[in-house]
């Protein structure tokens, strides 16, 4: 996140209820993660604060236009948004570098990296 939004400062940590984590993509070796739903899941989620400049970086950064649409929501009484894949992308293999990065985010967030491996084998 700091990479994309250096002005970015974490707020804290949540989960979302009825989303799960799931890799998909625009074909089979090139996979993101991003949130599905899945009732009565819940998924570790990190809050930050952004700068209209980072917004325009992370739209940028995202594809926004071809792959992803953000999706509005309340969170610990917050208003917030996320970046979730479109429907019409399948379930896709995440290269391992990238997958290291979110491993890592993970970690430095406190979250059990363990859901990302699960991740890898959903759908």
């Amino acid at each position: 996140m700091i990479s994309i939004c250096p002005a970015a400062l974490l707020i804290e940590t949540d989960l979302l209820c009825d989303r799960t984590l799931a890799i998909k993509g625009a074909d089979d070796e090139h996979g993101y993660l991003t949130l599905v739903p899945s009732a009565g899941s819940k998924v570790h989620v990190a809050l930050w604060k952004i700068t209209k400049k980072d917004k325009e970086a992370l739209d940028h950064s995202r594809l926004l236009s071809s792959m992803y649409e953000i999706e509005h929501l309340i969170l610990g009484g917050k208003h917030c948004f996320c970046y979730i894949m479109k429907s019409i992308y399948p379930t896709a293999v995440a290269d391992p570098a990238y997958m290291e990065i979110c491993r890592q985010g993970y970690i430095e967030n406190g979250f059990d990296p363990i859901y990302l491996d699960c991740a890898k084998h959903r759908y």
